[in-house]
């Protein structure tokens, strides 16, 4: 058996770490989100059946989903994550380097995000 870390004791100490607990929320506000778009859509089949109507219903509400819970959270990870994770910089333009091929940053959920999970359901 090892010694503990200085970090496992800060975690153990502080709790689990903020980054974590916004990557979590997140993922539960966005599956919350597919969820009720999914109902919205079963919703309008039963009233607009197949067809053009249905289609025109469906753009409606993918444009006028109101993201603001999760996308807060998005903008809060893509600003505080890199300095909660001490991520590497490039010195020759300040931002932050990819880690495993990746950006950090998250993208918020918008009308084309709500289409596509409307569309997938």
């Amino acid at each position: 058996m090892s010694a503990p870390t200085s970090q496992g004791l800060l975690i153990g100490l502080v709790g689990v770490p903020r980054f974590a607990e916004r990557a979590l929320e997140i993922e539960e506000r966005t599956v919350s989100h597919r969820r009720r778009l999914t109902a919205a859509r079963r919703e309008l089949e039963t009233a607009y059946g197949e067809g053009e109507l249905l289609a025109a219903a469906l753009r409606r509400l993918a444009r006028s989903w109101c993201f603001d819970d999760v996308n807060a959270l998005i903008d809060e990870h893509n600003r505080w994550f890199p300095i909660e994770r001490n991520l590497p910089l490039d010195p020759a333009t300040g931002e932050y380097l990819p880690v495993l091929g990746r950006t950090h940053r998250l993208e918020r959920l918008g009308p084309d995000w709500a289409a596509a999970a409307i569309t997938a359901s």
